[in-house]
């Protein structure tokens, strides 16, 4: 089997092609994601007497509220457990819309077997571990194990049967031989979400909808790299996009 290198402008032509289509319902999406994590992590905050506090100029007062804060942890674990899930949500029904098996926007996306989910958590706070272990040697080690463990999130909502180990396993096996690309990759997505930044804020969650395209479009096309008779032909569904032909395609 001949190993699959990476075309960073081809899956960035694709992500793009998804994006005009729909980036905007994800973005959407993404900003009331975004509302949804900050309200949790701020509820139970005592903001009458802390705004009470600045008003009369009451360091002392001010102090007392923000040391209460530390009762608050929970809810702050609690906002970061809920916005992964929903992240979760989200990417797995980007990677439905990349494949073609979800044509528009659809809340049943999220529905999902709670171990998926769970999965994806564990996953998720596993590899932030990892990555920021690595990046405590220097940045470059840290910057290795995020490429090399980028698509084990996407695994895990593509193939839940392969389990939380499973998923680390595949992730490692697809990025061999195309460190360099991917990482060009993510220096590319770094650049629009400055780019979305600097559209009035708002441009960012778009940028981040494109990006999640970019990831999915990149999972798929590696993924023939440690599975015979399977491939994701970027080119090919550029070429049958732009002919507005229907495609289907079977993973």
């Amino acid at each position: 089997m001949n190993q699959i290198e990476l075309n960073v402008s081809e899956v960035t032509g694709r992500a793009w092609e998804l994006s005009k289509k729909h980036g905007l319902i994800i973005a959407v999406v993404l900003l009331v994601a975004s509302l949804i994590s900050q309200s949790l992590s701020t509820l139970g905050f005592p903001w009458g007497p802390y705004f009470e506090a600045i008003a009369e100029n009451d360091p002392e007062a001010m102090q007392d509220i923000l040391s209460s804060m530390n009762s608050l942890n929970a809810l702050g674990i609690i906002s970061s457990i809920v916005t992964i899930a929903i992240t979760a949500g989200i990417l797995g029904i980007v990677m439905k819309m990349t494949k073609g098996s979800m044509t528009q926007f659809d809340l049943s996306g999220f529905k999902m077997p709670v171990m998926t989910y769970v999965n994806y958590i564990l996953a998720s706070i596993a590899v932030s571990i990892i990555v920021f272990i690595g990046t405590c040697f220097c940045i470059i080690p840290g910057i290795f194990l995020g490429v090399r463990l980028l698509f084990v999130g996407c695994h895990i909502l593509e193939h839940p049967e392969d389990g939380f180990t499973g998923a680390f396993e595949k992730s490692w096996n697809m990025t061999k031989g195309n460190f360099w690309n991917l990482f060009l990759l993510g220096l590319l997505a770094v650049l629009i979400c400055f780019a979305g930044f600097l559209c009035c804020c708002v441009g960012i969650y778009f940028a981040e909808a494109m990006i999640y395209f970019m990831l999915a479009v990149a999972y798929f096309t590696l993924y023939s790299n440690d599975t015979p008779d399977y491939g994701y032909n970027v080119t090919e569904h550029n070429e049958i996009s732009s002919e507005s032909t229907s495609y289907t395609k079977t993973y």
